[in-house]
């Protein structure tokens, strides 16, 4: 059976209440999601962390406000970036949608989620663990989005677990982190049935 990975969420400022993230597996291997903002606290949470084995850092998209760190980050962190090959961040390695990254004696799936950007991905732990949603998702609310792709996108996601956690791109909500089943009953732009009540959600938010 595959090791539960760790998370630690990591409220780095940056543009607009940013999160980034540190996953962590049992012997040490690590990526990052999204550094960005205050890089000397993400530098202080891996040192924390003890012995580590940079493998991945991981976008969820190629927007500014997300990578905005991984230059200084890659001086303490030195481990190659990946992103959809739409993302086009300067010697990234392109993933596929299902792509399985190994992490320690688990791993990330890789989740193909248009709508908010054409380069838009989240990361999926397995086991009911995390849900690393960028801009796609956000505690009570979606990002600024392409209506129809992101309507599809948020339909996929709600057929996994509930007992996935939302971890997001920005600390938007009234809690940093929830179930996927929570955000299911809450959040508006998860409860519509169909394109026009998924409209008129954004219009409203």
């Amino acid at each position: 059976m595959s090791e539960v990975l760790q998370v630690t969420q990591v409220a780095v400022g940056g543009f607009d209440h940013n999160f980034s993230y540190i996953i962590l597996a049992a012997d040490g291997e690590c990526a990052l999601v999204d550094p960005t903002g205050d890089t000397g606290l993400l530098r202080q949470k891996l040192a924390e962390a003890g012995e580590i084995k940079p493998r991945y850092i991981l976008l969820t998209h190629s927007h500014h406000d997300h990578t905005a760190g991984i230059p200084a980050v890659k001086k303490f962190f030195p481990a190659d970036v990946y992103a959809h090959p739409l993302a086009g961040y300067p010697g990234q390695r392109s993933l596929a949608a299902g792509e399985w990254l190994p992490l320690g004696t688990s791993g990330i799936e890789v989740m193909y989620t248009p709508g908010h950007s054409p380069d838009s991905v989240c990361y999926l732990l397995p086991s009911g663990g995390g849900i690393f949603t960028g801009d796609t998702l956000f505690i009570g609310c979606c990002g600024y989005c392409e209506p129809e792709q992101m309507f599809a996108s948020l339909q996929k996601l709600k057929t996994l677990s509930p007992a996935h956690i939302i971890y997001s791109g920005h600390d938007y909500g009234d809690v940093a982190y929830e179930t996927l089943g929570e955000q299911m009953r809450r959040n508006p732009c998860l409860t519509p049935a169909d394109m026009r009540q998924f409209k008129k959600a954004l219009r409203d938010i």
